[in-house]
Parts: C-alpha cells; structure tokens; sequence
C-alpha cells in the first residue's frame, strides 16, 4: 500500500515518485497523480558502491563509515548538510574560499541531485508508456502558470501605450512651434564665400558666417563615416531617432540629479541640436528635450540614414572655425575629406567631443586629441571596422608634421595677397547684395585682379618707401595700376602693411579722401585754356593771405614771385597763382 505525503520528507526506505496515484502499477512506477511515497523494489535499487572499506585502495570513506551515509541516517539529519529536515540550519563556509556555485559541505546539493534521479525516471517512464506525462516544475519550486504569462504581457502593453501616448502627446504639444523639415539639406548650411583672383585659381581670401564647405557622403572617406558611427552613435543603422538604452540612462541620470545633463544623444538627435535648435538660449532644459525628441522622430520619417549622416557631417564643429568634415580635412591635414587616410580619419572623428581641450596646434591639446585618437581606434575594433592590427599601425603614424604644415598653410592663407583689394570689393558687393546672405552662401567671386602686377606693385611700394625714409622721413606709400581701355583694376596696394596700426595700415589709401594738392592744377590750367587764356596770361603771384577767403595759401619756399606768366605757374606748381587762377 502506497503511503500519501502531503509536504515534508519520506521516510528511509522509500523513495519518492513524482508520478504516483491510483490505478494499476506499472514496474515500481507510481502512475501520474499526485505525489506519493512507495516503497521502492529491489529491482529497482540503486548498486551499493563499492567505496570506503571496499576501495582498492583503501581509502578511508569521505563522509565517514558507511553506516553513517546511509539513507535512513541522512533523511533523519543526524548528519548535517545531507538532507536534513525542513528548519535544520546549514553550516555556511566562506565564499571567497571556493569558486562560484561551489559549497564546502559535503552533502551539499544531495536533495536536487535525489530530485533530478526521480524526475528522470518518471520521464523515461512517461516514454515507455505515452499514456503517462510526468509533472515538470520550474526550478523554484513553484508552478508555472498561465497567471506570469499575462502579467509578463499586461506589463509590456502598458508600457507600450505609454510610450505611444506620451510621443502622441509631445507631437500635439509642439507641432505648431517646431521649424519646417521640408527642404532640410546640406546645401542649406551656411558655407564659406571664397574671392579669387582673375585666373580663378589663385585664392585671395575666405569669409564666412562659419568656414565650411558642404560635400556629399559618397566624397568622405569610409574610414571617416565608420570612426564617426563607432565613436558617436555604434547602432546608427539599427535603431530609429533615439537609442532606448542610452535614454534610459540618460533619463535616469537626468531625474536623480534634476537636470538634463546626461548625454544620451544619438547622431540624428547631435544634428538636430546643432542644426534646427542650435539658437536655443535653453540648451539643456527639458523643453528643448522635448523639441528635440520630436523633431528627431520627424526626422527619422522624412529622410533616409545616409541623408542624416551627411548632413551631420556637413554640421558639426571641429574645431579652429571649422564646420563639416571638409574644412576639418582642410584645416588640420591640407586634404580633402575623400583623401583621409584611417590614421587621419580617427583623429578627426574624435574632435567634436571637446574642440577648444583638444586643440592639436596646442602641445597639451596634441597629447588629448591623440588619447581620443586611440579611443575611436578602440572603438572601431569592437564595432568589426578594422583589426586590432590595423589600428595598432594607424596609432603608430605621426601626424605631428601634417599638422604642423597644414597649420602654417592656413595661417599664410589669412594673410591675403591683397587684402585692401578684397575690402574694396567685398563693399561693392555689399551694396547690391545682403552681407548675411554673401557671409553664408558659400559664393565664388573671380575678380579683376592679376596676381603677377599685384606682386609688382607690392615690390615697387616697398622699394620706394626704403629710398626715402631716411631723407624725407617716408613710411608709408599706396599705388592703384588700373587697363585704361577696360577699367579694370589689376593691382591695388592701400598701404605699406595692411597689418601696421602705427601708419593706418588698414586704410585704402588709394581710395581715402584726402587733399588733392599739385595733382589737382592740370585740371585748373586745362580748363583756363579752354576758356581763352594763353601760356602768356599774366597771373598774380602775391597776396598769399588773401587768395583764399579764411585758409592763407602759400608756397614750399616761403616766398611770393609778383606777376608772372601762365606757362612760369605752371612750370613751377606755384601755389597761389595757381588759387588766383582757380577763382
């Protein structure tokens, strides 16, 4: 007869069958039913193991004699830790002297291992007879049921409706104050306008709202987008506007310390905070998340990930008045975004991080930007991009040189080939177009301006200042050259050195107000002529004080010559003759 236990342990010479019930027998195994305790027959007995007194080697048992480790010993808890009964304390040993997962208890762990025997013997014997299925349960002890199913479900609704309902809600909130993203393009960015001489070539000046040059994504290097993706935004192609897990945390961290500081951004949400949000006096506060959340989700909809990475590149600030990879490429290594290598093109990616800390002109910024370098590097290993071997190479390159000519380029660059020339027409411009617009319209404006008769002129101011100096205390000079059948102007130098504030080296002086002089008395003369006089009319060469009402006239030398012919006048650029004349 079969004993029925309801909880607890079975007694010694039982075993515990987790199919038991009422009906027939079928071997020793108890049909399915609820669970029953019956003894067990000898043919299903486990062989006694030969160990202890019988071991070949002689060996004394681990747990002790062999009456100790018997069945009834062990159920009844006369020895600890070998299934003691319910409430009987186990011995706990110090964790950090054994591995993970390990006890030091001898018995330890006996109860699942008798637990795992009878389940496996109810299943091979649900196998041998298909009528029979042996209750499987969980781990825990607990039974699985349909109840953690709903509520697995009930939970991940829920949080999906809130999700949906809370986009819902900031897209009602803020669809009528967020900007257009109908005609969002690259091209629209503000550009570097670029003057050039008459060959087109020849670069006079850049000016620029910001110095950047848009191209497209298939002129960028595939080292520059993968650094870019590795180091900024790994799952770009993967997930939409936002990344969940980096909001999350974000989110945590921004509720904890009550402030929107975390940076959990992803590249579509960096482009609209520098492109569509970049005026925003409110750069961290939540409202400006919110916009900033719903004009990425839009974003996300209306155009395709290549489009967002390129734009994005075309946006971000590098550093030394670049924006967009282009000037970036320009600005640090002479080249064009296309032409950067993977050494390059990790240092570069690392930059918009912190563009003033790690400023490579600097030597202490040089030593950051190279740690960011390595980290990009990193990076791009993880993400499958390039080998470990690879990076190793790149990170051994020297760069120093590269910035180093590509530096002093852009400072030569700045200093303009004819800077009072560029002023001249950058007003004439101005007059017929808005500055704003030429300051960000990415122009190229070819002039009349010839570089060889530019450095002539040059040459020649500078010559003839140094004749005379010492003599009649000469420091500065100008000359305009100017084809007299077009108009046009080929060289214009406004000054001695557009750079020297002590002689007003900004002033142009080929086009500055200034007294006319001698240079004005062929015009006088010629008019004088025309009107009747001859080379022999007598003029008045005296009364210097009166010649001109309120402004004494008079001459180099101090003296007055009486009356004296037109032709003598002119021949000696006599002052105030020539003001009797004029009058």
């Amino acid at each position: 007869m079969a004993t029925r236990v309801r909880g607890g342990r079975a007694p010694a010479g039982h075993h515990v069958c987790p199919v038991g019930g009422r009906g027939r027998r079928l071997r020793g195994v108890c049909p399915a039913g609820r669970l029953n305790v019956c003894r067990q027959p000898d043919s299903l007995r486990r062989p006694v193991r030969r160990g202890g007194r019988h071991r070949d080697d002689g060996r004394e048992p681990a747990g002790g004699d062999a009456d100790e480790c018997s069945p009834a010993t062990r159920l009844c808890g006369d020895r600890p830790g070998r299934l003691r009964p319910r409430g009987t304390h186990r011995s706990q040993g110090p964790r950090a002297e054994r591995p993970f997962g390990i006890s030091r208890e001898p018995g330890a762990g006996q109860h699942l291992r008798l637990r795992r025997r009878h389940r496996l013997r109810a299943l091979r014997a649900s196998r041998r007879h298909p009528t029979l299925k042996a209750p499987v349960r969980p781990a825990s002890g607990r039974r699985a049921g349909p109840h953690w199913l709903r509520r697995i479900l009930l939970l991940t609704t829920a949080g999906l409706l809130t999700l949906v309902v809370g986009t819902g809600t900031l897209l009602y909130t803020y669809a009528g104050e967020l900007p257009s993203l109908d005609h969002l393009s690259a091209q629209n960015l503000p550009q570097t306008t670029r003057v050039y001489a008459r060959d087109g070539v020849t670069l006079l000046e850049e000016r620029y709202q910001q110095r950047r040059t848009v191209v497209p994504l298939n002129e960028m290097s595939w080292d520059l987008r993968h650094a870019t993706i590795s180091i900024e935004d790994k799952d770009f192609y993967n997930h939409g506007a936002v990344n969940p897990v980096r909001m999350v945390a974000a989110g945590v961290y921004d509720l904890l310390h009550q402030r929107a500081a975390q940076g959990g951004s992803t590249i579509t949400q960096q482009l609209v905070k520098n492109y569509l949000l970049s005026g925003s006096a409110s750069s961290r506060s939540f409202d400006r998340k919110a916009r900033e959340l719903v004009l990425s989700i839009q974003l996300e909809r209306q155009y395709t990930k290549d489009q967002i990475l390129e734009m994005y590149l075309n946006t971000i600030f590098y550093g030394n008045q670049s924006f967009g990879v282009e000037a970036a490429a320009r600005t640090y290594f002479g080249t064009s975004a296309r032409r950067l290598d993977l050494a390059q093109s990790a240092f570069i990616a690392g930059l918009p991080q912190r563009p003033s800390y790690l400023n490579p002109f600097l030597t202490e910024g040089y030593v950051h930007a190279r740690d960011r370098q390595h980290d990009v590097l990193t990076a791009m290993v993880r993400d499958g991009y390039i080998t470990a071997a690879a990076a190793a190479k790149a990170y051994a390159e020297d760069l120093g040189p590269k910035l180093a000519a590509a530096h002093q380029a852009a400072v030569g660059q700045r200093a303009s080939l004819a800077p009072h020339f560029v002023d001249y027409v950058w007003s004439e411009l101005e007059q017929r177009y808005d500055p704003g617009y030429l300051l960000r319209s990415g122009l190229k404006i070819v002039t009349t301006l010839d570089p060889k008769t530019q450095a002539l002129a040059q040459q020649a101011v500078h010559d003839g200042i140094a004749r005379y100096a010492s003599s009649y205390r000469v420091n500065n000079g100008a000359m305009l050259v100017m084809n007299p059948h077009t108009g046009e102007v080929l060289a214009m130098v406004g000054s001695a050195d557009y750079s020297n504030a002590d002689i007003g080296g900004q002033v142009n002086y080929t086009t500055a107000l200034r007294q006319p002089g001698s240079s004005f008395k062929p015009y006088t003369y010629i008019t004088a002529l025309m009107n009747g006089w001859t080379p022999g009319s007598p003029l008045d060469d005296s009364n210097g004080a009166k010649a001109f009402p309120g402004y004494p006239v008079h001459d180099w030398d101090s003296r007055e010559l009486g009356t004296i012919t037109l032709r003598d006048s002119l021949q000696k650029s006599r002052n105030i003759s020539s003001v009797h004349l004029f009058k």
